[in-house]
């Protein structure tokens, strides 16, 4: 059977066609000028920025338009001249230059398909010639990325009905006009797979794509659900105050056995702030539960006050008033991230996202592929995104069960996942959104492991505590009362602190508190 030949779109803007055919009717002076070889260049600087939001910069890699456009540099030059495009220099170990469309040319994306058969022919060697520079670190998983198929049709409405729901037009066109080139990109069979050289992270098409696009794909036609670590920065940050065997070999090959030594020094998992930072990041609703704990309406705003306090350098606490509130009430978690910044403040970072990509490409993928060989799936990062077997059933929840089983094993922390309809199969809306929190242990008693934190030790609960908390002392009076009906435990709750002291640091339920009846 004869394999259906793809077409190439070129993704340009009605102010680029217009420039095309001045060009047609005054050629510019450049040697064997074509209008294709402009159009694929222009869209090549459209459809390739570093993200999705308005005046991102493209990455051109010049040796691979060389090989496809004949004297590429002069067609670049002519359209830097002529203010068409803007180039800025970048530093040094990357390319040298990064390239977008100039303003006065921006606008609504439009499809023009090229037709130029022998520079579709170049296109098609040169993408081969880059094939051969995807990874080959994790077989496995580049075979199953590289099935991974999209429903071009309905991406497309998906991408106008977020356009039109979004009510500042020029984000909505860059984020409109950027789905429109990786969904193109994905349907030409423009797939690649590679591992980060900083933070080893697996990226591919399907890393960039924008969430609500996710709906549409599928492996060998069948959709995917994506199973999702909640909180995973934050879940992965508290890993680092009673490493594993695990993450203490990620830590020494990172910051080097001198800085991880003095780390684990810091002995600070046993601190009262800590336990309660823990108790949060491990409860699956961390951000939920900052946004009472500091009084603040806006989820958006809490994450950024978390990464403020995770990936900005030390010194913003001299003027950030939400770094120095995040401090004051986990002070000792404020001195592990500062310490661990004092030498890069990047450091942090880049070591909770190779600890995430251990977890998950060394640790979580094989024992998926081991315990539920039928299961076809792909990641994004901290996510896993199975196939949904229409003949065996929905294996989404067996896949969230070996999740938590092996991260669990791997980092002492047992996670919540939640696991994120494919919306095809509920509803055609665009803009709609299902999520499902997944509970693992669904099956048997949730004995001391509700609330589970570091090394899934019992926690003990102080009543001056949460008086002082109050934000959060009626979610865990109902955790109580649930966990005394399901297990016909007495909880015992310590009102003082002089006595607690003499137990487990307050913030955790202890084998005390979970005596059965």
């Amino acid at each position: 059977m004869k394999k259906e030949k793809v077409k190439y779109n070129a993704i340009l803007t009605d102010n680029l066609l217009r420039l095309l055919q001045e060009l047609d009717d005054n050629r510019p002076p450049i040697p064997a000028y074509k209008r294709s070889r402009m159009m694929y260049l222009l869209s090549t600087i459209m459809t390739h920025p570093q993200d999705k939001h308005p005046g991102a910069w493209s990455v051109l890699h010049m040796n691979y338009l060389r090989a496809v456009v004949p004297n590429a540099y002069q067609y670049i030059d002519y359209l830097n001249e002529e203010g068409v495009i803007e180039v800025k220099n970048h530093f040094a170990g990357r390319n040298s230059r990064l390239y977008r469309i100039a303003k006065e040319y921006q606008g609504p994306a439009v499809f023009r398909t090229i037709t130029d058969m022998a520079l579709l022919n170049r296109i098609q060697e040169a993408r081969c010639e880059i094939a051969k520079h995807n990874s080959r670190k994790y077989p496995d998983l580049n075979m199953m990325t590289s099935r991974v198929r999209i429903d071009v049709s309905a991406a497309h409405e998906t991408i106008e009905a977020m356009y039109q729901a979004t009510e500042d037009k020029r984000a909505a066109e860059a984020r409109r006009t950027y789905s429109l080139a990786e969904v193109e990109k994905i349907y030409r069979g423009e797939i690649f797979h590679t591992v980060n050289d900083t933070n080893f992270r697996y990226d591919t098409n399907f890393t960039r794509l924008p969430s609500e696009l996710v709906q549409h794909l599928t492996i060998e036609g069948k959709p995917l659900q994506e199973l999702d670590i909640c909180n995973s920065q934050i879940f992965f940050s508290v890993c680092l105050f009673d490493p594993t065997p695990e993450v203490t070999r990620v830590m020494r090959s990172y910051l080097g056995q001198k800085l991880t030594i003095d780390t684990k020094r810091l002995q600070l998992s046993d601190k009262y702030d800590v336990k309660r930072y823990a108790l949060l990041a491990t409860s699956g609703e961390f951000y939920e539960g900052m946004m009472k704990l500091f009084n603040l309406s806006d989820r958006d705003e809490v994450k950024e006050l978390c990464f403020t306090v995770l990936f900005s350098k030390n010194t913003a606490v001299r003027y950030s008033k939400d770094v120095r509130m995040f401090r004051d009430e986990f002070p000792s978690v404020f001195r592990m991230f500062t310490f661990i910044k004092s030498e890069g403040h990047n450091r942090l970072a880049v070591l909770l996202q190779r600890i995430e990509s251990d977890v998950i490409l060394n640790h979580c993928v094989p024992a998926i592929r081991k315990q539920l060989p039928d299961v076809m799936f792909t990641t994004k990062h901290d996510s896993i995104l199975p196939a949904i077997l229409l003949v065996a059933g929905d294996k989404a929840g067996e896949v969230a069960r070996v999740m938590t089983e092996t991260i669990e094993e791997i980092t002492g922390l047992k996670p919540k996942i939640k696991i994120k309809q494919a919306q095809s199969l509920k509803s055609t809306s665009a803009t709609s959104n299902y999520t499902t929190p997944i509970n693992s242990n669904q099956s048997t008693p949730p004995l001391n492991t509700f609330y589970p934190i570091i090394r899934t030790k019992t926690l003990q609960l102080v009543e001056n505590d949460i008086v002082r908390w109050g934000r959060l002392s009626g979610k865990m009076k109902r955790q109580i009362k649930k966990f005394k009906k399901d297990n016909q435990a007495s909880v015992t709750v310590v009102d003082d602190k002089k006595s607690a002291s003499s137990l487990a640091p307050a913030g955790e339920l202890i084998k005390e508190s979970c005596k059965k009846g």
